[in-house]
């Protein structure tokens, strides 16, 4: 059975320099999210495995860096790829659009995977930081399956969504050296009424 318990995960900028972005929720702590009390029956055990569980389509509330937010085509969308996989794309886009994440998860281990494929808009300018969450309508929850000997199911879903956090990568000004410029202005160059 579920238990209430929220497990998160946060996902740099700041180690984007290679292309993309990856931090993960690990295997025990999924395991954390269900009480361990499932049963296999008379059948006998067969299999625990994972999944993910959201809304195909579901808008993001987030967007990419520089996009028109007054543009409801460059909001990023979740798709779903399996069900193991969630991406985020623009306007929902798997085809034309511009990917920004991926989660996954391991459907043999539980562990989550969230990988940030392209910068994202964070308008707080004061916050090098500005952490961005996904929207309650994208909100992605973790499926646990319990398969027994002879291949019959069960499944539940953990109480709460995992909570995936974006962080902002703000900019650093150059440092100060220990130098001093200097310029001399000579009167005797005065004569046009001026020197410079």
């Amino acid at each position: 059975a579920p238990v209430a318990a929220t497990k998160s995960v946060s996902v740099d900028e700041t180690n984007f320099p290679g292309g993309s972005a990856a931090a993960t929720i690990t295997a025990a702590e999924i395991a954390a999210l269900f009480d361990g009390n499932e049963s296999y029956g008379n059948d006998g055990a067969g299999s625990l495995s994972y999944a993910l569980s959201a809304t195909n389509g579901a808008a993001t509330g987030l967007f990419l860096v520089g996009a028109d937010q007054t543009v409801a085509a460059n909001e990023i969308d979740l798709v779903k790829s399996s069900d193991t996989e969630f991406q985020g794309w623009t306007n929902g886009d798997s085809t034309g659009g511009t990917k920004a994440f991926t989660v996954s998860i391991n459907a043999t281990t539980g562990e989550v995977t969230v990988t940030l494929h392209a910068a994202l808009d964070h308008p707080t300018t004061t916050d090098p930081n500005d952490p961005l969450s996904l929207s309650a309508d994208a909100a992605i929850k973790v499926s646990q399956i319990v398969t027994d000997k002879d291949g019959d199911q069960a499944s539940v879903l953990s109480a709460n969504a995992l909570a995936i956090t974006f962080l902002d990568d703000g900019p650093t000004a150059a440092a100060a050296v220990a130098a001093t410029k200097s310029v001399s202005v000579d009167e005797t160059n005065f004569t046009g009424g001026s020197a410079s």
